[in-house]
């Protein structure tokens, strides 16, 4: 997968590797990335919203090249998560000001997290905090509501989300101490309220979104 200008969840012999290796040298010869956009809106099935596309197109075929080329030459990361022996290859999913500005709806959300567990795609990355313009939670409810649709969704998934900003329609201007951070009970609270949005009963990793320095480490351990 592509977010921003870093290339993940990379299978060197795959065909989205492929395709993308010689698009962006194509791109790279004709210096404007339209062919390696197209290539991408292939892959998805439809046209990206005006928006994203021109995003794309502003953005320099040699960096993204060598940045490809990089993250090949890692070899493929669809590996064990640490010592867990999950295989696992990667899927970010964010919402809030991007949801609406670029066009994707839940629908087509539910279309693209599809299309990714088809090409082996299965390491979701989400958090607490995404959507929070549009409704605290936005992406982990959107993720929560595909699983519901069954079909193995969740069993096939390696899930992850985040834990550190209030869960408060004021975000990020929010003052009370319990409301973010990484105290005990907003750690709780915030796990439990993942939990209940993502329509599950574990998270595979749950991941500190920043580090906390008011909160002794001691407290922060005991919690997670």
């Amino acid at each position: 997968m592509i977010g921003g200008q870093q290339p993940y969840a990379i299978d060197p012999d795959g065909p989205l590797a492929h395709a993308a290796t010689e698009t962006l040298a194509e791109s790279r010869r004709e210096g404007s990335m339209e062919p390696f956009v197209a290539m991408l809106e292939s892959f998805a099935g439809a046209r990206f919203p005006d928006t994203l596309g021109e995003r794309w197109l502003d953005n320099d075929p040699a960096a993204i090249e060598a940045a490809w080329s990089a993250a090949i030459a890692e070899g493929a990361i669809s590996e064990d998560l640490g010592a867990w022996h999950v295989r696992c290859a990667c899927f970010g999913y964010v919402s809030g000001e991007l949801f609406g500005d670029l066009g994707m709806t839940e629908e087509a959300s539910f279309r693209l997290m599809d299309l990714a567990l088809e090409r082996g795609i299965n390491f979701f990355d989400t958090a607490d905090v995404y959507g929070w313009d549009q409704g605290i939670g936005l992406s982990e409810g959107v993720i929560g509501r595909w699983f519901a649709q069954g079909g193995g969704r969740r069993e096939k998934v390696v899930l992850a989300t985040k834990v550190f900003h209030a869960s408060s329609p004021v975000w990020p201007h929010e003052t009370w101490p319990n409301q973010k951070g990484l105290s005990a009970l907003h750690i709780r609270r915030a796990c439990e309220d993942s939990l209940r949005r993502l329509g599950t009963d574990y998270i595979d990793l749950y991941q500190m979104h920043y580090v906390d320095r008011a909160t002794p480490w001691e407290e922060i351990w005991q919690a997670m």
